[in-house]
């Protein structure tokens, strides 16, 4: 069996040499692996970087091959990548990833258990050794920062699931109902699995199917990524379905709806009501919203002995708050 491996990448001169170094050390055979690059124009030397792993490694492996992502997006560049790709399977590779060593052999493990769709879990990695980091990593590694996909977290069996990050597919998949949507520019992923869902195919998530991904190592990185996400979460519900994504996705927009009703409800003061009276939703959401949130935190600090989580209060806070604005900017994104 042919293993493509499809990666979308702009600007991953800090993460590529990780991820090629961990296609190097697969611990299957390399002449039944294909390597495609789909690199969007990039201020670094990602290009060059793919370029010099071809040079010295296109005599090891299936075959190595570079195109260039012109519209640079992440789903236009995947599906040039995948029409290019002559594998058997094809897999999608985050440039931010590395990958354990049995990687594609438990991929095709699984296509060849009959499986159509197979993946795993994505955990989490520190891109540094600073405390800070650390703390970054800690917050948006946990259900209450990160989410509560399948794909977070770790598992005992096999089970079926809605939607893959990293997925392996048959070819015929994309035969059978196309390739990724390109009006997307996230939730590319929660799409396609919905429509390879709604085509008849299951999507199988391996307990032992494992990628890791750097967290943002900074604030600002993190909250744009979130901003991001809310976004395209709204938007995508909007022109498509909201059938495409899990209840957990919109938590962040009905708590941020929130933030803003309570604020705005004292407002009824001007009606006469009692002062008090015009304050108790807003302090029985916060309550609510804080005891979860405590019980959260003392539940990290249980599980990995870091009392700095103590100080993460405003932090989830904010990737809550910001997740949300930007769904309510989805909800008004024009088409």
């Amino acid at each position: 069996m042919i293993v493509s491996l499809c990666i979308v990448a702009k600007d991953e001169q800090k993460h590529l040499p990780n991820l090629i170094k961990s296609i190097n050390d697969q611990d299957f055979d390399k002449k039944n692996i294909e390597v495609v690059f789909s690199i969007a124009p990039s201020k670094d030397n990602t290009y060059q970087i793919a370029t010099d792993f071809k040079e010295s490694y296109q005599d090891k492996y299936y075959s190595i091959k570079i195109l260039e992502n012109e519209k640079v997006r992440q789903a236009p560049g995947l599906n040039k990548a995948i029409k290019a790709a002559t594998g058997d399977l094809i897999i999608r590779v985050d440039a931010h990833s590395v990958l354990p060593t049995n990687f594609v052999k438990y991929n095709v493990r699984g296509i060849e258990e009959g499986e159509s769709i197979v993946g795993g879990r994505q955990k989490a990695v520190c891109e540094n050794d600073s405390i800070w980091s650390k703390f970054l990593y800690q917050i948006d590694s946990s259900s209450f920062g990160g989410g509560i996909a399948a794909f977070r977290k770790e598992t005992t069996e096999k089970k079926y699931v809605n939607s893959l990050v990293n997925g392996g597919y048959k070819r015929e998949v994309f035969e059978k109902i196309g390739y990724f949507n390109e009006k997307l520019i996230r939730s590319e992923d929660n799409e396609f699995c919905y429509r390879a869902r709604t085509n008849g195919y299951k999507i199988a998530y391996y307990e032992d199917i494992y990628s890791d991904y750097y967290v943002r190592s900074t604030l600002r990185g993190l909250l744009k990524q979130k901003y991001g996400n809310g976004l395209w979460v709204l938007y995508t519900s909007k022109i498509m379905t909201p059938k495409i994504f899990s209840l957990y996705h919109f938590i962040p927009f009905l708590f941020t709806l929130a933030v803003i009703f309570t604020a705005l409800f004292p407002l009824i003061l001007l009606t006469g009501i009692p002062t008090i009276f015009g304050f108790l939703p807003m302090i029985a959401f916060y309550g609510a919203y804080f005891l979860f949130l405590l019980v959260n935190i003392i539940g990290e600090i249980i599980k990995t002995k870091n009392f700095l989580m103590i100080f993460s209060f405003p932090f989830y806070f904010l990737i809550h708050l910001v997740y949300g604005i930007g769904s309510i900017v989805g909800l008004f994104k024009r088409k």
